[in-house]
């Protein structure tokens, strides 16, 4: 299963909901989306 979810949305955290999408399906992979530069440049970063 591919998970696709954009980083912003309006109640919370794409990163931060990817534990909830591992523990709901551990085999899943997931792709966060942005229109922001910024979040962009953070997330490539910190892998």
């Amino acid at each position: 299963m591919v998970i696709l979810c954009d980083v912003k949305l309006p109640d919370a955290n794409g990163v931060e909901l990817i534990p909830q999408f591992k523990k709901i399906r551990p085999a899943s992979e997931v792709i966060l989306l942005t229109a922001n530069v910024i979040s962009t440049l953070l997330i490539t970063n910190n892998r």
